[in-house]
């Protein structure tokens, strides 16, 4: 069960390690303006970071037809995306490449380099991951209202017609870790994107060495300035509105980018 912060908290308040734990609620969002830094998005060819990208993921296969349709929606729908828009990458906002380099350096510490699997994700593609985890969420859990169908899949991806999701601005990674001499990836106790709470930050049970990792991971991000998200431990932000209320700043500095037709 996730920690859940919402309107009159101040997240910057609370000690750190206590709030890289506790989920930001979408109405918290709200009083957040936007600066909209017209901010180019460029592609991550930065050599101290790893880039492999999620629609070249091989298929992962569970016995459950459900959930690996989910472990891999994310991967289809951007290969799709990709081969319709033959100048898609994995792309960032130039600020948050400056920002991963500096968690690399953190991480070479542990001879552990970053991989990046995705960065921005266009808002068609949003769409369609938000609507695909719900209907999972509802056959999962036939017996939940609506709304908190909703609530569960928003956790797990931003609802474009109710908050900016965070993929959309530029700002926001999704992130492995590999050790940079076996190039092994290093175990976080659950696989990216899994739709359950083995992927909040903090879990009853979870392996010492797998929590170990996740923090690694955390305090790497943290290094670079980036905001995580503690339903997912590989989500990390800079510069979007979750970012902003995380730091206690009045403005986000990156809006969604609307894909050209």
């Amino acid at each position: 069960m996730l920690n859940i912060l919402r309107g009159g908290l101040d997240p910057s308040k609370i000690p750190i390690d206590v709030r890289t734990r506790c989920y930001i609620h979408d109405d918290m969002l709200a009083s957040i303006s936007i600066e909209n830094r017209s901010e180019k998005l460029i592609p991550v060819v930065w050599s101290g970071i790893l880039v492999e990208p999620f629609w070249e993921d091989a298929p992962i296969l569970t016995g459950d037809s459900e959930l690996d349709h989910i472990l891999m929606s994310e991967s289809k729908l951007l290969l799709q995306y990709k081969l319709e828009h033959d100048d898609f990458d994995v792309l960032v906002r130039v600020e948050v490449l400056e920002r991963l380099k500096i968690s690399q350096e953190y991480f070479s510490h542990y001879w552990y380099q970053l991989v990046l699997k995705v960065g921005y994700r266009p808002l068609s593609v949003q769409r369609t991951l938000f609507e695909e985890i719900a209907e999972y969420y509802q056959k999962k859990f036939p017996n939940h209202s609506p709304l908190d169908i909703e609530e569960m899949a928003m956790q797990m991806v931003a609802h474009p017609d109710k908050t900016i999701p965070p993929h959309s601005t530029g700002g926001a990674v999704d992130v492995l870790l590999r050790n940079s001499s076996t190039g092994e990836v290093i175990d976080m106790g659950s696989p990216i994107n899994m739709p359950d709470d083995t992927s909040h930050l903090i879990v009853p049970g979870l392996p010492n060495y797998a929590l170990s990792n996740r923090n690694i991971l955390l305090n790497g991000m943290l290094a670079g300035w980036f905001a995580n998200l503690p339903s997912e431990w590989w989500h990390f932000s800079y510069g979007d509105a979750y970012w902003a209320v995380f730091y206690g700043y009045e403005k986000a500095l990156y809006t969604s980018i609307y894909e050209e037709e």
